[in-house]
């Protein structure tokens, strides 16, 4: 099913200064979308046009999640969050990683995000790194939610979270090990 209008071709100074284009999209419902990407590129689709957001920040955007909360969250460059809706926003978490967040889910009720350096959640108003197993952890790429269960899955492995407990499903360390000890 397509959602109705494209939004607005980009100016050509806008193509030039890369502030045009999508990374990422999510939404509250059908009627309620929000799409990001490049520098500081947001759009929202409220079900019968694209409206771009003003958006207080130039920041590479990476990342976006529509929490249960109410609330957007927008993965940026240097792992910061900016958090908002419509044209209301706050940098909600400052940081000063090297990448952005690469995906970001709401599960549990709570934001996850994933990272070269691991898997990170929102407690207690900030966002900190996962108190998980390294295995865990390592399986850090791209998150899906589905059926009551979080999908962690990237280069080194995947996992499956219930909201309760988590279940390897498989990492690469463990694989490599396992073939290394077979007889050739």
């Amino acid at each position: 099913m397509a959602v109705g209008g494209n939004p607005p071709l980009p100016s050509r100074k806008e193509v030039d200064n890369r502030v045009c284009g999508f990374n990422d999209f999510d939404a509250f419902s059908i009627d309620d979308i929000y799409c990001a990407g490049d520098r500081g590129n947001v759009w929202h689709w409220n079900g019968k046009t694209w409206r771009r957001v003003d958006f207080p920040s130039n920041m590479y955007l990476e990342s976006v999640c529509c929490g249960s909360d109410g609330y957007v969250y927008i993965g940026a460059q240097s792992g910061n969050v900016w958090r908002g809706r419509d044209d209301r926003w706050e940098l909600f978490h400052e940081d000063s990683l090297s990448l952005p967040f690469m995906d970001m889910v709401w599960f549990a009720d709570t934001l996850w995000a994933t990272s070269d350096y691991g898997l990170w959640q929102l407690r207690a108003g900030k966002i900190v790194k996962a108190d998980v197993p390294i295995a865990i952890s390592n399986s850090s790429g791209n998150l899906s939610v589905n059926d009551g269960v979080m999908l962690l899955s990237g280069d080194y492995g995947a996992a499956l979270h219930d909201g309760n407990e988590w279940m390897l499903l498989f990492d690469l360390a463990t694989l490599r090990s396992e073939h290394a000890k077979k007889p050739a």
